[in-house]
């Protein structure tokens, strides 16, 4: 029996029986683990003594039994020391050592215990003209802490909030309540992950996605038998690496979905090693077990094993899953290990004090302008709410969840779309709920889109480039196209100069079109329209524009046109070989060689070379070949014919004479 067997058969929690095992010197891995006849004495022995009679329950408590008075007061003692002293030495570190995040001006000075002023000279000093409420990005501020001889921190695999919030973690760290865990399902194109969350939320999402792929990141609230899992589904094709990389940072565990008739792919390698890199535990799902044999699964966990992932009941710690998302064959038992995975990672969250998480995705909406779907890690984000985001600011108009439906307030791993944002986040990007007093002084000091500036360095292009503007439904759609288009100019050795002189998400506006015809490049359009106006000056300026609902159809034509802007490279190709049998000297036409054609054929835009013996004498490009007194294009062997070249009239009879022709080089 394993050990979450016997917990749910005792109902007493996995982890406690755990625990108890340790202590008592049993090696147990996890809840996986399969218990021998001493562990199962054990656990029945203590399950036994633990519980007591009706009398001895009335007249004693737990608390009472597991710790006595004198050691409640020793350890109260202890606490209250340590509470006393733990401040300032809190305080004193967080002083000399920098987190690697974008922060506010004022917020580093503070960080590094200088005055404000003293650092605005600095950076003035430096050529960064920065007001103590400017926004700084991570390379000033690693400068700026190298400089005043602070320590150098990166931030931890989840994020925290831009701006500090010492009140959240102050009062709400006393409400941590249990929360649901946050499941990410990574793994190769087509294997079956959209399929899977279609049964797993009994809808058909799979079936509405263009070319049956993903190519965005969904996140989902859904209420299984065992409790409530927050899913993001996540694109398998290649294209997508930042977007599958960011849904494993956000979550707590990941299921990595491996078709069986498949086995492991590269976009399945890929999600091993960032899983391993971010430290998020696998759950691995062995999909369409209907079209194989049983025994593929030993094949798969044979390939697991390759990668470091050991399948628990070969002695590892890593759950293997037979399913058949089509047909929901074991999606039960996957749900159940996931939930037991994530009660022994004890995940809280508090519901109070000022909300922030992360934005999975962004995207512009017609009557909304820009939205971004938002997971929440700790607090609640309410309607009405000032807020920052990354480069962006804010304030919460509308709050949707997956549903479409409207909602007043959303907590922790509740995924729901925000509306309200001053330009288009970022996906990825941190968001952290502010006072009204920090918006407006964000506001003040001009917070720009990203977008904006790309579009101005758009109209500085160099001459013989192949320019595109890319416009696309998402923000993260929108960086797969360009990171892809970047690969594919690796891909032909830089032989041709490409670039995206704009990259930005929405239809397509007059703008974009004006902005094309003066660079003149091609807009390719990625799921979404064309304005009206835009269509027509389109037309008017004769600017190409090209749509596209799957992501490989768009990149197969950029590909297509980079093959075919290439410069084509010319060689000489030898063609026919002939013998000299006379040589005419005609008066107003020079020399001319009658000559045998003896193999292949010589054509008339040919150029020759004359050989005598070993020795190369001679090399011309012909001017006129004549065959019975005829002039013609070409002369196949077999045959005699006569031709003339420029400035070369020094033949002899059976000097050999070898044609060439100009064709592209392979």
């Amino acid at each position: 029996m394993r050990l979450y067997e016997f917990s749910k058969k005792c109902d007493i929690q996995s982890k406690e029986l755990l625990a108890k095992l340790r202590k008592a010197g049993f090696k147990v891995a996890s809840h996986m683990s399969v218990l021998n006849d001493d562990a199962l004495t054990f656990l029945k022995r203590e399950i036994t003594k633990k519980m007591p009679t009706q009398s001895q329950s009335s007249r004693e408590t737990a608390p009472s039994k597991d710790f006595p008075s004198s050691n409640k007061e020793s350890f109260s003692k202890i606490s209250s020391t340590q509470v006393e002293a733990s401040p300032k030495e809190i305080e004193a570190d967080k002083k000399n050592t920098i987190v690697l995040e974008p922060m506010l001006v004022g917020c580093l000075a503070d960080k590094l215990a200088v005055d404000s002023g003293e650092l605005i000279l600095s950076l003035l000093k430096s050529g960064i003209m920065a007001p103590k409420n400017k926004l700084l990005s991570i390379d000033i501020i690693e400068t700026i802490a190298r400089h005043y001889g602070a320590q150098i921190q990166k931030p931890a695999r989840k994020l925290s909030p831009t701006i500090e919030r010492n009140a959240f973690s102050e009062k709400s760290a006393e409400f941590q309540e249990e929360r649901a865990p946050v499941v990410v399902v990574v793994g190769h194109v087509d294997h079956g992950k959209t399929t899977l969350l279609d049964y797993i939320r009994q809808s058909r999402v799979a079936l509405k996605e263009k070319g049956g792929i993903t190519q965005h990141l969904g996140a989902y609230s859904v209420a299984t038998n065992h409790g409530k899992v927050v899913f993001l589904d996540t694109p398998g094709h290649e294209a997508f690496t930042k977007m599958r990389a960011r849904g494993v940072n956000i979550a707590d565990l990941v299921v990595l979905v491996i078709a069986a008739d498949d086995g492991i792919m590269p976009q399945t390698v890929e999600s091993i090693k960032v899983a391993k890199e971010l430290k998020v535990p696998i759950v691995v799902a062995v999909n369409k077990m209907d079209k194989v044999d049983s025994q593929r699964i030993e094949v798969i966990k044979r390939q697991l094993s390759q990668y470091d992932l050991l399948p628990e009941d070969w002695g590892g710690s890593v759950v293997v899953a037979p399913i058949s998302a089509k047909e929901g064959t074991g999606v039960d038992h996957l749900l159940e290990m996931l939930v037991l995975q994530a009660e022994m990672m004890e995940l809280t969250a508090s519901k109070r004090g000022i909300a922030f998480g992360h934005i999975i995705e962004s995207r512009m909406q017609k009557g909304l302008g820009a939205v971004g779907t938002l997971l929440c890690q700790q607090g609640t984000v309410h309607v009405g709410d000032y807020f920052l985001c990354g480069e962006t600011i804010g304030k919460v108009i509308s709050l949707m969840d997956f549903q479409g439906k409207s909602i007043k307030s959303a907590g922790p791993t509740e995924p729901v779309q925000v509306s309200g944002f001053v330009s288009l986040p970022e996906a990825g990007a941190t968001f952290s709920v502010i006072s009204q007093k920090e918006f407006k002084k964000l506001r003040s000091s001009g917070v720009k889109n990203a977008e904006e500036r790309l579009s101005k360095e758009s109209f500085t292009q160099k001459e013989n480039t192949l320019c595109f503007l890319v416009k696309a439904d998402t923000h993260s759609s929108k960086e797969a196209i360009v990171d892809s288009i970047a690969k594919l100019q690796k891909k032909l050795k830089n032989e041709i100069s490409i670039s995206v002189a704009s990259a930005s998400v929405g239809n397509i506006s007059e703008a974009n079109v004006d902005l094309a015809a003066t660079i003149q490049a091609t807009i390719l359009g990625f799921n979404v329209k064309s304005d009206a106006n835009a269509h027509m000056q389109a037309k008017r300026l004769h600017v190409n524009v090209e749509h596209y609902g799957i992501i490989y159809k768009l990149l197969e034509a950029v590909e297509a046109k980079m093959e075919a802007s290439r410069e084509v490279k010319m060689i000489s190709k030898k063609i026919g070989e002939a013998i000299v049998r006379k040589v005419f000297d005609i008066k107003n036409v020079g020399v001319i060689a009658g000559c045998y054609v003896q193999d292949g054929r010589f054509a008339r835009e040919g150029s020759v070379a004359v050989w005598r013996g070993r020795k190369k004498i001679g090399e011309g490009k012909i001017e006129s070949l004549q065959r019975a007194n005829k002039t013609v294009k070409e002369v196949h062997v077999g045959y005699e014919c006569a031709f003339s070249i420029k400035d070369y009239t020094d033949y002899a009879i059976d000097d050999r004479i070898e044609c060439y022709i100009e064709v592209p080089e392979k």
